[in-house]
């Protein structure tokens, strides 16, 4: 699994690894030099801090986005949510701009998956500063916001890569991918549901973020166990596309833990064709053992 997401996304920006490109020379030195080395050398304690950094604002500003749906809670810590929310914009921004700058193609990057990720990160974040918080089209655009949390399946991948380059076995990094997808999928489906679902006066499948974050797991895993189902158009048409969605997990979730199995048991992981190996092996009194069946060999 994270053979097949690493080459997806290594295609898509600057993405770091023991493949990192080498060091161009307006960073060879001072903070360009702590650049580089903060997205590219992942050995470093740099790239540590950074990463680290990053991913704590993810789950900040996801949080954030979960509590903007209480109108309660906004009401009586709305100054907190606002400056919790710049706070991550400043973050945000700052790492959109460095990786623009280094770059080797930067119009290629900001052309990318990843650089057009990295841009809607920032965007609906400029909106309250603009004073445009009422429209229901700009509280969508806002909502696009956890979209950040895809930026950790890139952090995720670069991990896998230093996996497969040290020979390591790939199960936990395969499960730390899953997992990020998981999180990924609930998150967009919940807030997104709320969005469709969070006017209808009555019987809602979603009223605030977190209800609909219980209606994207039950919609994930279709159990379907008791929610309200949705009444819009565009609510049923998330709800039928997470559950699509939760099926394919399953299927990846089946795929990875039946692999580890395999290698657990056999010694291998079925290979790129998902078959088993074929294991040879000679022992002392001349036997030779070929794995599903055993022929004499004489001298």
């Amino acid at each position: 699994m994270s053979d097949q997401v690493d080459r997806a996304i290594s295609s898509s920006g600057l993405l770091a690894g023991p493949e990192a490109p080498p060091v161009p020379a307006h960073l060879s030195h001072g903070w360009g030099r702590w650049l580089w080395s903060s997205y590219t050398n992942i050995y470093s304690r740099e790239y540590e801090i950074v990463s680290k950094l990053v991913t704590f604002s993810i789950f900040l500003a996801t949080a954030t986005i979960m509590v903007e749906s209480l109108p309660s809670f906004v009401e009586q810590y709305g100054p907190l949510i606002e400056a919790t929310e710049s706070l991550v914009l400043v973050v945000f921004v700052l790492d959109y701009v460095a990786q623009i700058y280094i770059a080797p193609d930067r119009w290629g990057y900001i052309r990318s998956f990843w650089g057009i990720i990295d841009a809607i990160a920032i965007v609906p974040g400029l909106f309250p500063i603009l004073g445009i918080t009422q429209i229901k089209s700009i509280r969508l655009f806002r909502i696009l916001r956890v979209l950040r949390v895809l930026k950790l399946l890139k952090a995720a991948a670069t991990r896998a890569r230093h996996t497969v380059a040290k020979n390591q076995d790939t199960f936990r990094t395969d499960l730390e991918i899953y997992g990020i997808a998981l999180f990924t999928a609930a998150i967009l489906c919940g807030t997104l549901i709320w969005f469709a679902e969070g006017d209808v006066e009555s019987g809602s499948s979603a009223p605030n973020a977190f209800e609909g974050l219980w209606f994207a797991v039950v919609a994930l895993t279709t159990t379907g166990a008791g929610v309200n189902a949705p009444t819009t158009l565009f609510g049923r048409v998330v709800a039928s596309s997470t559950m699509i969605v939760g099926l394919a997990l399953f299927g990846v979730l089946t795929s990875v833990i039946g692999r580890a199995m395999l290698k657990s048991l056999f010694g291998d992981d079925g290979g790129e064709d998902g078959d088993l190996a074929t294991f040879d092996s000679d022992d002392d009194s001349g036997t030779q053992v070929d794995y599903g069946s055993v022929s004499k060999v004489g001298n």
